[in-house]
């Protein structure tokens, strides 16, 4: 209902002002002469910032964490495979007088899906929240027909990654902490301590060791220059954020990614997981290959492997088999080629494909297994090579003067 000013006028001619709701302008002004008022003027006020504005507004301060993303695709995936439509599934997550950024988010979903809609562009209405690579599955989904087995799949990788990630961090913690202490000393000492040590030794002639020297250098820039290098690493900063942004550039960044020892084939491999699994569902639910192909390069965000796909789609649309293609491909792990081959002359390419995504998943688990067991080994030994780096710094000097003295 709209809410509506009048102004208007009894049998005396005296003036009434006030305000009314009504479905229309024609029931408000019928409710105004029922009260024995003859209408001077009626206008339609400016709806007052409702819930949704509000909640527009509260949500743009506050996002659901990468775990609450986590869990609504995992429900979704139930609901949907429970044979719920998109729009009766997330009423059933909305919960009454629901608070948070997560039931706000749910909230905005229900309302534009029930607006007619199509998930993907709803959700692709919160770039923050929904990553590229999440939107481009929903809409392969959705153009299957398989949106319930996509979330699933969507979910199993999204709690995997996030599952990773978290544990890395965790080891990761009391490296990183040790780190910003050493870097912290290093400074107190280049700063503070070694100019006195430097002009003590100079008194005495004692000749400086290599390492006091290196800090001793780092020192004088600091004090001298601090401002500069200050801001010429802001343009670096800034040089190399603009840089990541550039398509061309991030193509050579992201092949090259690939091939780093140990966290390339990581990466290589839960690309791949999602990529043939998604390929999978999409030819499964009668897809044709070039126009599945023609939906996969946004599931990645390697720039790299978006090239990949795309001239593979062209490929194939001029009569080659996908196998063949991959089968080339540098990009395409070697344990898959055959596999691939395999379902390109069977006719099993869709069940191929779908048990390619499973070993990807399984290598891509041993691999971050792998990587965590040596990340912090890795840190502990950097940061010790800097603390004995700095105790050389101070003790060499110690030496040479308890020398001279003697």
């Amino acid at each position: 209902m709209a809410a509506y000013a009048y102004k208007a006028r009894n049998q005396s001619g005296e003036l009434f002002t006030g305000k009314i709701k009504a479905a229309s302008r024609r029931e408000a002004a019928h409710e105004i002469r029922a009260k024995g008022l003859w209408v001077a003027s009626l206008r339609e006020l400016e709806p007052v910032p409702t819930s949704k504005a509000k909640s527009r507004k509260s949500f743009l301060s506050a996002q659901p964490s990468r775990l609450e993303v986590v869990l609504f695709c995992r429900q979704l995936a139930v609901l949907l495979s429970a044979g719920l439509p998109v729009h009766k599934a997330l009423q059933a997550l909305c919960q009454p007088n629901g608070k948070g950024a997560y039931q706000q988010l749910l909230g905005r979903l229900l309302e534009e899906v029930t607006q007619g809609k199509p998930l993907h562009e709803a959700m692709n209405g919160f770039p923050k929240v929904f990553s590229a690579r999440i939107v481009s599955m929903v809409k392969a989904g959705e153009a299957a027909g398989a949106l319930d087995i996509l979330f699933l799949r969507l979910a199993d990788f999204l709690e995997k990654s996030f599952a990773a990630q978290e544990k890395l961090k965790s080891v990761l913690l009391y490296p990183l902490i040790l780190a910003v202490t050493t870097l912290l000393a290093l400074l107190g000492i280049t700063v503070f301590i070694l100019p006195t040590f430097a002009s003590l030794l100079t008194d005495f002639r004692a000749e400086l060791p290599l390492p006091t020297k290196l800090l001793l250098e780092l020192s004088v820039i600091l004090q001298q220059h601090g401002l500069v290098v200050t801001v010429l690493i802001g343009f670096f900063v800034l040089a190399v954020v603009i840089a990541w942004h550039q398509p061309a550039v991030r193509y050579y960044l992201d092949a090259w990614q690939l091939r780093i020892p140990l966290y390339g084939r990581l990466v290589c491999y839960a690309e791949w997981q999602i990529l043939l699994g998604t390929l999978a569902v999409l030819l499964a639910n009668g897809i044709c290959l070039h126009e599945a192909l023609k939906l996969l390069p946004a599931a990645t965000h390697n720039h790299y492997l978006q090239a990949v796909i795309s001239s593979t789609c062209s490929a194939v649309e001029r009569g080659q088999l996908l196998g063949a293609v991959w089968y080339q491909c540098d990009a395409f792990p070697e344990v898959l080629r055959e596999m691939v081959m395999a379902g390109d002359m069977s006719g099993e390419l869709e069940g191929m494909l779908a048990k390619g995504a499973e070993l990807c998943a399984v290598i891509a688990e041993n691999e971050s297994a792998r990587l965590q067991s040596l990340a912090e080994p890795v840190a502990i030994f950097v940061v010790g090579g800097l603390v004995f780096f700095f105790a050389l710094s101070v003790l060499l000097p110690l030496l040479g003067m308890m020398e001279a003295l003697s």
